[in-house]
């Protein structure tokens, strides 16, 4: 799946939530932000057993390309709920499950292009 957002003005303390099922055979999938598809501020991406990354959470921005890796605690075939808060115009939270993990917004965007894409059944997604 590949969901484009753009024009969306998320505003400091909004929140992107988005719900969905991750198939079992799931690869990867992944959340982005940003002011359009060349500026990233931040990229969530979900691995299972990827032979470069192996099963990981990786956050990346452009600015960040090598980014901030941790364990991956979703299951394939569970249905999640990721929400990135855009807590001022230099950090955003993203929480899921029961981990909330800090991320700077090292070039202070304003965030107007949203992308959910891969391996992902994606049954909601608000702003």
């Amino acid at each position: 799946m590949n969901l484009v957002l753009t024009d969306q003005q998320v505003a400091v303390g909004e929140v992107v939530e988005v719900k969905g099922k991750i198939p079992a055979d799931a690869k990867k999938f992944a959340i982005s932000l940003g002011s359009d598809i060349s500026n990233i501020a931040l990229e969530v991406a979900f691995y299972w057993n990827d032979p470069k990354v192996g099963t990981m959470v990786l956050f990346t921005s452009t600015v960040d390309p090598v980014g901030t890796r941790i364990p991956n605690p979703l299951a394939q075939t569970s249905d999640v709920m990721i929400s990135i808060i855009l807590k001022d115009k230099k950090s955003f939270t993203v929480s899921f499950l029961d981990k909330v993990i800090p991320i700077i917004n090292n070039q202070n965007m304003v965030i107007q292009y949203i992308n959910v894409m891969g391996d992902f059944a994606l049954k909601s997604l608000k702003v």
